[in-house]
């Protein structure tokens, strides 16, 4: 089934679901590849994929992608990692600012691929949008050396040069997280 060029009769929920059937698929023939390399080498990827439909978007998302919305200059929200760290920051046992430089911070929870059980992938209910609203999806190589306001300066309210700002916030990364910036 093309989710890009056919029609779907179903709510965006019923869209995200067959999204996340279809990483589940993937995450098995990436589980594959990696049955004959040592488990450290085994490839894994993480993924956030974003729907925008009738006034309000949904995301879904595995592992440490990430899908934040802006507004006014600020982050709104944004999607949970399924990582330690996160469940750590959601206990209240460390703060997001300690999150930062945390020594398990890369390790993910739950990713396509790695381990042969099928990965859990989390599903949004309807995030409400607003003109002006900006949804960024990014992986952890963007993100993990950038603090809220760093993302947040993405959209600036009254300014209206988004692609240069990706591409300042991207250099900045680049440079923040030099030399493991291999996915930013």
């Amino acid at each position: 089934y093309d989710l890009m060029n056919e029609p779907h009769p179903g709510t965006a929920v019923d869209v995200l679901e067959q999204a996340c059937a279809a990483l589940a698929r993937a995450h098995d023939e990436v589980v594959a590849l990696g049955r004959e390399v040592a488990v450290d080498f085994r490839p894994r990827a993480t993924c956030a994929v974003c729907l925008v439909q009738e006034g309000g978007a949904y995301w879904a998302h595995i592992g440490d992608s990430r899908i934040y919305q802006i507004r006014d200059g600020k982050v709104l929200s944004r999607s949970r990692d399924h990582s330690h760290v996160e469940v750590l920051i959601q206990e209240g046992a460390i703060t997001e600012e300690e999150a930062q430089d945390h020594p398990m911070r890369n390790f993910v929870e739950c990713c396509i691929g790695g381990d042969a059980p099928v990965p859990d992938m989390s599903i949004t209910r309807k995030q409400a949008l607003q003109p002006g609203d900006v949804l960024l999806a990014c992986t952890d190589g963007l993100w993990s050396g950038l603090s809220e306001q760093d993302v947040a300066a993405l959209a600036v309210p009254g300014e209206d040069n988004i692609g240069q700002n990706l591409k300042a916030l991207s250099i900045k990364a680049l440079n923040v997280n030099s030399p493991y910036s291999d996915n930013t």
